[in-house]
């Protein structure tokens, strides 16, 4: 992935990326909102926008793991 993201990207450092999604949790969906690459330095190589729309948080999946999990350390119901 990294090797392959370089070589996309043309990026000679690529060390990770971060993104940001959005959980509406009452109707268990979520959406991407932006995405940003970090070279290995952890220096923002480039940030994206994302126009992604709602999509269901899929039963078994990670994002139901971390929805889960906010609901619990929030108490949220």
């Amino acid at each position: 992935m990294i090797e392959a993201m370089s070589s996309y990207y043309n990026y000679d450092n690529y060390g990770y990326t971060k993104s940001l999604d959005v959980i509406n949790y009452g109707n268990m969906k979520n959406k991407g909102t932006t995405s940003t690459h970090y070279n290995c330095n952890g220096s923002p190589i480039f940030t994206f926008s994302s126009t992604d729309k709602w999509a269901d948080i899929v039963p078994g999946s990670v994002m139901e793991n971390i929805t889960e999990g906010i609901m619990k350390k929030y108490n949220l119901k």
